[in-house]
């Protein structure tokens, strides 16, 4: 069109310098094309500015949550590591508490059938006072009727556990 040859013929005929501006408009000192092109640089300064200052936001935002997840991952492994340690007390607690219940048990089968009336602090040892023992009644053992209750044979105290243990020792002697 006439217009686009027109606009092409005066590109020809005034040349520009390297800012895009015309020689003409410069030496005219034409302020709307100035003015224009200081206002864009401002506004892309600006918004560098803003984008800069955003950037800088997000990355201290971003370090805090993950210096916060850390404190977070620290407090957790901190309270793994004390479960655990809490499950090796409780297992050597509980290994001890068994061991110390076996023992009981070996002394107490051990004191019963070597019977000796005149050891009752070996039997203080591993009974209370207020001990109690459930039997079934059976005729082949001597013991007292007063220990009779609700067909079965309750032994109270340690010196229950030494008569039950002479018991023990009248009907091992009589089978031979």
């Amino acid at each position: 069109t006439a217009a686009s040859l027109i606009r092409g013929v005066l590109r020809e005929s005034s040349p520009e310098d390297g800012n895009g501006l015309s020689k003409a408009s410069q030496s005219n000192n034409d302020p709307p094309v100035a003015a224009d092109h200081s206002a864009g640089t401002a506004i892309v300064e600006d918004r560098r500015d803003r984008n800069r200052n955003n950037a800088k936001a997000t990355r201290v935002r971003k370090k805090a949550y993950v210096n916060k997840l850390k404190e977070l991952v620290d407090g957790l492994h901190a309270e793994r590591n004390e479960d655990a340690r809490r499950r090796r007390v409780a297992v050597r607690h509980l290994a001890e508490i068994q061991d110390l219940r076996r023992r009981v048990v070996r002394t107490f089968l051990r004191n019963h059938a070597a019977y000796d009336s005149s050891d009752r602090t070996g039997w203080a040892t591993i009974l209370e006072e207020n001990f109690w023992m459930k039997q079934p009644v059976t005729p082949y053992r001597s013991f007292r009727r007063s220990e009779i209750q609700k067909q079965s044979r309750i032994l109270k105290g340690i010196d229950a556990m030494i008569r039950d243990s002479a018991s023990m020792s009248v009907m091992i002697e009589s089978i031979g």
